[in-house]
């Protein structure tokens, strides 16, 4: 199926797990860049801006049960990340993946016209937003982090880290780890995928089958995973966080993809780090547990 075809499958999906969640989100996008890019966000609410960077093999569209929660009450941004749902297509072989992170976050908060904003993080989203709250801290107002900032702990789980192989990794994710529909996708994920709605699960397929969201993909977890001993994400920039000023949340889920103990020594290198556990809930909590995250949310952003 072409592009064209697999992108307008996507829109569908997505607009209908809108509707019926009730939510009035905008779609627009931003372009940019040498050579030409173009990145998809999307839109809604009103008040203190919000810039919710999703995980891994995922899309904005991910955070509606999240945004639905927040009752409108801020002007809530998600981009999807390059390689990902309506941006632009990437390939990551040979990207200097720190500065790509910080990049596209300045390039998307630019382009909305942001000159400072609360981050929200989940996994790779979260690794990439902790790295930009470092890097212009003048910028970041709060940081949420739920579920595990991609690589906080020194070493990789051996099973993640094999994803870092070239041809083993696309053996799997050609066979077993191929997009499919089914809540067993995210198993590992969540703590329960039952509890995930068929319209989330039919907006990642459709995703996850655009041209070039695999390959993405691949080269993304080959480029992050690899045999580097130790850990080059989020555990990596450990030695920094005692600089960050603003406060964060650490939203865990009690089966994450990293144990809760690792969580807790996260938030111990952060002067204002706020460590909540999100019971029954995997790395993407909100579907386990949308209610919870969402009052964990409010909470926080309502606080002096």
């Amino acid at each position: 199926m072409d592009l064209n075809t697999q992108e307008s499958r996507f829109v569908h999906t997505q607009a209908v797990l809108f509707q019926n969640l009730g939510l009035d989100i905008k779609s627009t996008f931003l372009h940019g860049g040498d050579p030409a890019k173009r990145v998809h966000v999307l839109h809604s609410g009103h008040g203190d801006p919000v810039l919710m960077i999703h995980g891994g093999n995922s899309v904005a569209a991910g955070w509606a049960p999240l945004i639905a929660q927040l009752d409108g009450e801020w002007d809530v941004y998600a981009p999807d990340r390059p390689g990902c749902g309506l941006t632009h297509r990437q390939n990551y072989r040979g990207i200097k993946y720190r500065d790509h992170a910080i990049a596209f976050i300045g390039d998307v908060m630019d382009g909305l016209e942001l000159q400072h904003a609360t981050l929200m993080g989940n996994s790779v989203g979260g690794y990439w937003t902790l790295a930009y709250a470092l890097a212009h801290p003048d910028r970041v107002d709060r940081l949420i982090l739920i579920g595990e900032p991609a690589g906080s702990t020194r070493t990789l789980d051996p099973k993640v880290r094999i994803l870092g192989t070239p041809i083993v990794n696309r053996l799997i994710l050609s066979t077993i780890g191929r997009p499919h529909r089914d809540p067993k996708a995210l198993r590992g994920l969540m703590a329960d995928p039952a509890k995930a709605s068929g319209d989330v699960i039919d907006c990642f397929f459709a995703a996850a089958s655009i041209p070039g969201a695999q390959v993405a993909w691949r080269t993304m977890l080959e480029l992050i995973t690899g045999l580097r001993k130790p850990n080059n994400l989020t555990y990596a920039l450990i030695p920094q966080l005692p600089t960050l000023q603003c406060p964060v949340l650490i939203a865990w889920g009690e089966h994450d993809m990293a144990p809760v103990t690792a969580g807790r020594e996260l938030s111990r290198h952060i002067k204002k780090a706020r460590f909540e556990l999100i019971k029954d809930a995997g790395l993407i909590g909100w579907l386990d547990q949308p209610e919870a995250v969402g009052r964990l949310v409010r909470d926080f952003m309502n606080a002096n």
